[in-house]
């Protein structure tokens, strides 16, 4: 009986043309072999023309390359780098709406000890936000959790500023012609 390989999070961050259809073609191969897809950005760069994809992928360790070069396959991928979780120390944003029930002294606590910031005010909520790690964003969450919690977001990560090592040389290499 062939053993079962083990996930692991995996941040995938892929340099696009920026294209219709680009995005079902890179998560094509991963809805095919059934990774699961945690969390997806695309953002533009300061080239107008091109993308950064990041995904976040549960997949196992020894497929990661083949991937990465499923990705370069595609026309418009100029380049597909990989990184561990561990490796990448970009924060995330949470954004909490709690019910103005909540609001008092306790609250304030909490939000001040986990240095969150009240970012937005409704008649019948208010808007929390707060950056850190996911660890960080989870132990809020759980602390915030219960009746007067509504709703709870966070955004994905993004590719560190060093995901290509030398971006400008990449892309000054980069072949227009494909």
């Amino acid at each position: 009986m062939k053993q079962a390989k083990k996930h692991s999070l995996q941040i995938i961050a892929i340099y696009a043309d920026d294209k219709k259809g680009l995005l079902g073609q890179v998560l094509l191969p991963f809805n095919r072999k059934d990774y699961p897809v945690y969390s997806l950005s695309v953002a533009r760069t300061d080239f107008q023309e091109l993308v950064l994809i990041t995904l976040e992928v549960y997949l196992p360790e020894a497929d990661v390359h083949s991937m990465l070069m499923k990705m370069e396959k595609i026309i418009e991928v100029h380049k597909a780098e990989a990184f561990k979780p561990e490796e990448i120390d970009n924060p995330k944003i949470g954004l909490f709406r709690l019910g103005v029930e909540a609001l008092g002294t306790a609250t304030w606590l909490l939000l001040q000890k986990h240095g969150a910031t009240v970012c937005g005010l409704a008649e019948d909520a208010f808007l929390v936000r707060k950056i850190g790690t996911e660890s960080d964003l989870k132990t809020l969450y759980n602390q915030l959790e219960g009746p007067y919690l509504l709703d709870f977001c966070q955004s994905s990560v993004v590719a560190p500023r060093n995901a290509f090592t030398s971006r400008k040389n990449m892309l000054s290499n980069v072949d227009r012609s494909h």
